[in-house]
């Protein structure tokens, strides 16, 4: 029976707050907080967290690795001299085509690169009809 009681009870003093002004309720807040020693405490975003997480991890070094020919109709010369550039710009090293046909073979094309320098080098890729994928 107290269950219930407590249940009426708390009804009737949510009524009658619902009747009350903001400035009321502020003040009646305030007294609360202060009858029972509660102290305010920051909460902390967590989202706004991972956002800047987020952030930091696109900013790190990645691979990227080559996938497959999504056009049929593409040939891989224009993709290996690609892959020959952007060897020699992002690793400082000197490779030829079929250096860079071996390295398309065996998946990771480019390594420890930049994560913008990464998305630049797929998106051009897959403009000529080839997928890769960035690893982290």
């Amino acid at each position: 029976m107290s269950e219930i009681k407590n249940s009426n009870e708390v009804s009737t003093i949510k009524e009658n707050i619902k009747k009350l002004n903001l400035g009321q309720i502020s003040e009646l807040i305030d007294g609360l907080k202060k009858d029972l020693n509660i102290e305010e405490q920051a909460l902390v975003q967590p989202i706004a967290a991972t956002k800047t997480e987020e952030k930091v991890e696109e900013k790190g070094n990645v691979s990227v690795k080559w996938v497959k020919m999504k056009d049929e109709k593409a040939t891989m010369t224009p993709i290996l001299e690609d892959i020959v550039i952007a060897v020699k710009e992002l690793e400082e090293k000197n490779i030829t085509k079929f250096e860079a046909m071996k390295l398309a073979k065996k998946g990771i094309v480019l390594e420890n690169i930049p994560w913008d320098k990464a998305e630049e080098f797929k998106n051009k890729m897959e403009k000529k009809g080839a997928e890769f994928e960035i690893i982290k």
